[in-house]
């Protein structure tokens, strides 16, 4: 997975302005939101580089614990791991999709 700094996106943090804009680190506009949902598109859109950031962590560590920790025959935890397994790979596949790759791999298969 990429890092928010090979994304290649406008400097952050992001932060909205009075108008609803989105604003990077120098005060550039990054979009402008028109509509009833302005605010809101505002805030999920001023958010977006640091969810990318902590999302790559979270799902970096959650790969790391299940390598180490591999589900067995006699784990009590069988279903659970199997949700744990396809939540890591739907929310990898949103940072590619983030990230504009265009192939990706699920981490690991349950």
């Amino acid at each position: 997975m990429k890092t928010l700094e090979q994304l290649g996106i406008s400097p952050a943090p992001w932060r909205i302005n009075d108008h609803a804009s989105v604003l990077d680190r120098y005060f550039e506009i990054i979009s402008a939101q028109y509509g009833p949902y302005n605010w809101h598109n505002a805030s999920l859109i001023a958010a977006a580089p640091q969810m990318y950031k902590h999302g790559v962590e979270l799902v970096s560590s959650l790969e790391d614990w299940m390598k180490k920790y591999p589900p067995s025959e006699f784990s009590t935890f069988g279903q659970e791991y199997q949700l744990l397994v396809e939540a890591v790979n739907n929310f990898r596949t949103a940072l590619a999709k983030a990230a504009g790759e265009s192939e990706v791999t699920p981490a690991m298969m349950g």
